[in-house]
């Protein structure tokens, strides 16, 4: 599993919208089919996806996670630096990504240039291997920042907006099962039910897709606690937050939604 940030050179003035993975998502899929023959991304349409990827924001949202937008637009001018993460769980699909190094994108009709993919370092530009999440250290609980809209969709096509321990860890659990098949041990979906919240600060926000249609979802912070439960429980909770980073949660992860960074806790 590879996160990677990628920072690009804005080359006319404008506006790009607040959500934009749909459209990065689009332009990045026109480089890769266009100029080099490759159908990169074919995995939107699949249940089981192999990345997943922010929206473009100003180099600067990076630093904290936020980024000052009028009426949902960024605004744009030559020569800013913007940058979005993108994230492969496949280490040789990240190494074909990187082609797009040097190329021209456009999105709302402004050019971008694609300066450098990061490589493996640091902080949002890391490289793990599943049994490397699963020999960190126990935690007892985690941070969750939840940085572009994230919801849930349910059997009646209904968006969820709020971030309930089932229905996050669940996400998690299932998505980590399509991947890499179970976790060793006894826990299953019902074990993530007695996990509480102990604080949250979060507001709700709309992503725009494809011909107009949207989806709903929150952002912001959310503290999740798992002290009281049995070691087994806790080292699967661990383990799922550690893979949110590269995962995400909820809906449309390949689109720019459901984008986290999360800091395990390990004290009170």
């Amino acid at each position: 599993m590879i996160s990677s940030l990628v920072y690009c050179l804005a080359d006319a003035d404008g506006t790009i919208p607040q959500s934009s993975g749909y459209q990065l998502l689009a332009a990045l899929s026109r480089f890769f089919t266009q100029r080099l023959s490759l159908n990169m991304f074919h995995s939107v349409s699949n249940r089981k996806k192999d990345f997943t990827i922010s929206s473009l924001y100003p180099a600067a949202f990076w630093n904290n996670y936020f980024s000052a937008s009028r009426d949902g637009y960024f605004p744009v001018c030559r020569d800013a630096m913007f940058a979005f993460r993108i994230c492969f769980f496949d280490d040789a699909t990240f190494n074909t990504f990187c082609a797009i190094e040097n190329a021209r994108i456009e999105l709302n009709h402004i050019p971008f240039d694609i300066l450098r993919v990061m490589k493996p370092d640091k902080g949002l530009n890391r490289h793990s291997l599943p049994q490397d999440l699963q020999n960190e250290p126990t935690a007892r609980g985690a941070e969750f920042r939840f940085i572009s809209p994230t919801g849930f969709a349910t059997e009646k096509d209904i968006q969820y907006l709020f971030p309930d321990p089932e229905r996050v860890f669940s996400n998690l659990y299932r998505r980590w099962e399509e991947l890499f098949g179970r976790l060793p041990g006894e826990v299953d979906y019902d074990a993530f039910t007695p996990v509480n919240v102990r604080a949250y600060n979060l507001k709700s926000a709309t992503a725009t897709l494809k011909a107009g249609s949207y989806k709903r979802g929150f952002m912001g912070t959310v503290s999740y606690g798992w002290e009281k439960l049995d070691k087994e429980r806790q080292r699967t909770l661990s383990i799922l937050s550690a893979f949110a980073l590269y995962a995400g949660v909820g809906y449309k992860t390949s689109m720019g939604l459901g984008q986290v960074v999360t800091e395990l806790k390990f004290a009170h």
